[in-house]
C-alpha cells in the first residue's frame, strides 16, 4: 500500500514542481481531473488502508513486515548503491 501511497504524491510533487518551472498543466500530456483533490483524496484513502490494517489480525503481520522490509532497504540503498553510483569513475574522452 506505501507504493500507491507514493503514486499519487509523486504526481503532486512533479506538478507542483512543473509549475514552479514555468510550466501550465494544460501543457501537459495526461491530465488529471480536480487536480490536486484527486492525488489527495487517493493517499489519504490508502493511508486509511494502511492504518486499518493495525485493526486487522490477520493482516497486522503486513504491517510488521513492511516496516522494516523498507527501512533495511532504504539502508541498503544508502550504503551501497549511492556510495557505488557516486564513486563510480567516468572515462575521459
Amino acid at each position: 500500500m506505501v507504493v500507491w501511497i507514493s503514486i499519487p504524491i509523486s504526481q503532486i510533487n512533479f506538478r507542483r514542481e512543473f509549475l514552479h518551472q514555468g510550466g501550465k498543466l494544460s501543457d501537459l500530456k495526461y491530465r488529471t481531473p480536480f487536480y490536486p483533490y484527486v492525488p489527495i483524496l487517493a493517499a489519504i484513502l490508502n493511508g486509511a488502508v494502511v492504518v486499518s490494517l493495525a485493526f486487522q489480525a490477520d493482516q497486522r503481520i503486513a504491517l510488521y513486515t513492511t516496516i522494516p522490509f523498507m527501512g533495511l532497504t532504504y539502508l541498503y540503498y544508502e550504503l551501497v548503491i549511492k556510495r557505488k553510483i557516486f564513486t563510480k569513475k567516468v572515462p575521459k574522452i
